[in-house]
């Protein structure tokens, strides 16, 4: 029996498929509850998949784990995304596969919790855009012309309504132009950031103050998860980070890595170059320079790894928060602008009667 499923796996082609945030969230929590109730991987995989909504996903990760897979590889090519695959394939090559599916669930529950927070925030004032463009574009097309035709034997009137359509026109054409530079920098951003060198992205973060606060606790937080799953295993710090450089995690990470690696190999303590660090926290340093054994520090690193993935949060929410009223404030003078040059003409057209 377990032949012919081999045989009919390696006939089946994987299509790689996107998945939204919730169903893998939905997947990983599942998976992590029944692996801490001690199931193995294939009877978790098999309970799973008596969810309707996860068969087919369950279906294609045992299939591939049929082919010889790790479970990192099997979830990446079911359309997991990298970030957790990664961390994944890291905790499970030192057996600490639970604790991997714990995190992972962690990083997609915080990406739920900002993705709803987004919505909520962003759905009003992108309604008001479109409206506004919508009016916009009536008042170019429809409207702007019919005032011609009926003003064009006043002109003094005349002038003015001139001088509100070339003001119409700017806005329309300007917001005709940030939207094709958004689009160009989305297309090129990749072949920008593939062709940039890692000092020159280092520095780029550093010079944008509100990105760099973000970005510090995000990376601090990849290196301080990573760096506690395989201490857990029993690694010491100078095995931690050979396989942290190998892992390739996150470009900026892995060249602090080989800086720290470096800075080890010369003699010197952990904490000492930490502060060269500009993306790391400042209270990294901190723990590292304790005086503490491998499991207190272990400990520490998750404590400490948990209050960055809350701070993120809370940052994250705090920007949108603050987003929502300044795009509805531009929004708002934007409508009342155009209302104005819409009815002063008319106004002073009304006078010349």
């Amino acid at each position: 029996m377990g032949t012919l499923m081999k045989i009919a796996a390696t006939k089946i082609t994987l299509r790689k498929q996107h998945l939204s945030i919730r169903k893998q969230y939905k997947f990983m929590f599942r998976l992590k509850q029944l692996l801490e109730r001690s199931y193995n991987l294939n009877d978790a995989l098999e309970v799973i998949g008596w969810d309707k909504e996860l068969a087919e996903l369950a279906r294609i990760v045992s299939i591939s784990l049929l082919k010889g897979n790790m479970l990192a590889t099997a979830l990446h090519e079911a359309g997991f995304q990298r970030n957790v695959t990664k961390f994944l394939e890291i905790a499970a090559q030192y057996g600490n596969l639970p604790y991997g599916v714990k995190h992972c669930c962690y990083i997609l529950n915080q990406q739920i919790g900002l993705v709803r927070r987004f919505k909520q925030l962003s759905t009003y004032p992108l309604l008001l855009f479109l409206f506004f463009i919508f009016i916009i574009y009536l008042l170019r097309e429809f409207i702007f012309p019919s005032f011609q035709s009926l003003l064009v034997s006043e002109a003094s009137t005349n002038s003015i309504f001139y001088t509100t359509s070339f003001i119409i026109d700017g806005i329309y054409y300007s917001i005709l132009g940030v939207v094709v530079i958004a689009i160009l920098l989305l297309l090129t951003y990749p072949h920008f950031n593939n062709n940039i060198s890692i000092k020159q992205r280092i520095k780029i973060t550093i010079s944008l103050p509100y990105w760099k606060r973000y970005k510090r606790m995000q990376l601090t937080f990849l290196f301080t998860t990573h760096l506690a799953s395989l201490m857990q295993s029993g690694l010491n710090i100078k095995e931690c980070l050979k396989v942290l450089h190998e892992s390739n995690i996150h470009p900026i990470i892995t060249y602090y890595v080989e800086l720290f690696d470096l800075h080890l190999n010369k003699g010197y303590e952990a904490n000492s170059i930490l502060p060269v660090f500009q993306l790391f926290e400042k209270d990294l340093q901190s723990i590292m320079q304790k005086d503490r054994n491998a499991r207190q520090l272990t400990e520490e690193l998750n404590l400490y790894s948990e209050h960055l993935l809350n701070m993120m949060e809370e940052l994250l929410q705090k920007w949108l928060k603050i987003l929502q009223p300044i795009l509805l404030s531009i929004l708002a003078c934007l409508i009342v602008f155009v209302y104005l040059t819409m009815m002063l003409p008319m106004f002073d057209y009304i006078q010349t009667i």
